[in-house]
């Protein structure tokens, strides 16, 4: 089958065993549009990002023809622009292979349409640095914030301008990834990341953080769906999950939502994770991402909602980036953030991954308290106080009637420090991050038969606050 079927802040309160607080029982159906998040944490507002996803521009995206006859797949980059403006994406991270995005200008990579527009990067050194989508025209009222980038050997984010040189060079350039390579990219205003963590040297790696890499992906969507990045990569089975999923595809069971396939192949990937809290256990600073990975080029076959199962608008459903990005300087919460906001929240690691095919969540909020200042999660802090807000279920996220068990976990460099949401007094050097497990037993009225899916799972991965 192929690469495959494809602001809550909590007091100092003693932790409780359970973040679960939800008594809301209002059924919500199923739907393919997402909400629009806004939240706020202090003088921050959460946004929903999507970083690694192929347009047109991609050699393999768009059933392998993004460029018929050397044009852009139109219907194609409207199912992807539909998509973002579907999951309620704030900003698309748009990374395509070098093979064809080199051979374009700049401008054009930015695939500007209709009444979108160009945003001018702050330090002004493009014509363009992003492209403003409204998504009224999909029927939404918000607004995607689309950036450009590459994934080759090194995935650089949200570029500013092209790496000098002719389309050759360009292109051989973005196939390398030694430190002169990292360096040009962050002079072309990208934040560069590794994608595919699971099969990188964990030397290699060092090295490449400490020339300028951002971080990398301690999750990859397609990691999880390939047989042999399964089996060599993350020491998983190859193919148990297809079994799982083969009833999505089920065109007559209606009682079945093919948005929750995810769960048939949803698993932590232990290996990457274990390569992220090692960097940050060794007090080497490493921003960790989910990677969404899609090309919609696996499985044109339609489920039972009418669409093609690796839809751009499903996978980007699926799972998100929420970053939280200075509120002032952007025209307030509910304004759309500029890319140099955004990347200044990415880069600082106020970055949560939030699987949101088992939910949304309100009321999410991790922060060091030392002192009386306040230091966010991808920080560096003194001794204090770890707070930990309990999340629950956005009251429009779908839902049955019975309510999820959540849970956090506390760890420290990796292995389990404490449990619980509320104050956690911390003063021993070390990386902690939070994990939010959920029980979604609300989903199970969505799984016809198959209501084993909905056991426990990683909810939400916070980046560390990594503690001197």
């Amino acid at each position: 089958m192929l690469l495959l079927t494809l602001a809550l802040s909590c007091a100092k309160t003693d932790p409780t065993d359970s973040a679960q607080t939800d008594t809301q029982v209002e059924a919500i159906d199923w739907s393919a549009q997402q909400i629009w998040l806004t939240e706020t944490v202090r003088d921050r507002a959460f946004r929903r990002a999507i970083m690694h996803l192929h347009s047109p521009y991609s050699h393999d995206a768009c059933d392998g023809d993004g460029l018929p006859d050397g044009a852009v797949n139109e219907p194609c980059l409207d199912d992807l622009r539909y998509g973002l403006c579907a999951s309620a994406i704030d900003l698309a991270f748009i990374t395509d292979h070098p093979s064809h995005a080199a051979e374009f200008e700049f401008i054009d990579w930015l695939l500007q349409r209709g009444d979108d527009v160009a945003i001018q990067s702050d330090g002004g050194i493009g014509l363009a640095h992003a492209n403003t989508i409204d998504c009224g025209e999909y029927g939404s009222d918000g607004t995607v914030t689309y950036m450009v980038g590459v994934e080759d050997e090194l995935m650089p984010l949200s570029l500013e301008q092209h790496l000098p040189g002719t389309v050759e060079e360009r292109d051989a350039l973005y196939n390398q990834e030694d430190a002169a390579t990292i360096a040009a990219l962050r002079e072309a205003g990208g934040a560069v990341m590794l994608a595919h963590t699971e099969s990188r040297d964990l030397a290699q790696v060092e090295a490449q953080l400490a020339a300028g890499l951002t971080g990398f992906e301690m999750f990859n969507l397609h990691a999880m769906f390939a047989p042999d990045i399964r089996e060599d990569y993350l020491g998983i089975d190859g193919i148990a999950w297809i079994a799982e999923t083969a009833p999505f595809l089920d065109a007559d069971n209606e009682e079945l939502v093919p948005d929750l396939a995810f769960l048939a192949v949803y698993q932590q990937q232990d290996v990457t994770i274990g390569k992220w809290d090692a960097m940050n256990a060794a007090g080497i600073a490493a921003v960790g991402i989910a990677g969404t990975d899609a090309h919609q080029n696996v499985l044109p076959t339609a489920a039972s909602d009418g669409e093609r199962f690796d839809s751009y608008r499903r996978m980007t459903r699926w799972f998100s980036n929420w970053l939280l990005v200075d509120a002032t300087g952007t025209g307030g919460a509910d304004a759309t953030p500029s890319p140099d906001n955004a990347q200044a929240a990415l880069e600082a690691g106020r970055v949560f991954t939030v699987f949101e095919a088992l939910g949304t969540p309100q009321g999410l909020d991790v922060h060091l308290d030392a002192g009386g200042t306040i230091y966010e999660i991808g920080s560096d802090a003194p001794a204090g106080t770890l707070n930990v807000a309990c999340p629950t279920l956005h009251p429009e996220s779908p839902r049955g009637a019975e309510s999820p068990t959540i849970r956090a976990e506390v760890l420290r460099d990796g292995a389990l420090f404490a449990e619980g949401c509320g104050a956690h007094e911390v003063s021993e050097p070390g990386a902690y991050r939070v994990v939010f497990h959920i029980d979604p037993t609300h989903l199970t009225g969505f799984l016809d038969e198959l209501t084993h899916l909905a056991r426990e799972l990683p909810w939400i991965y916070s980046n560390p606050i990594r503690v001197r």
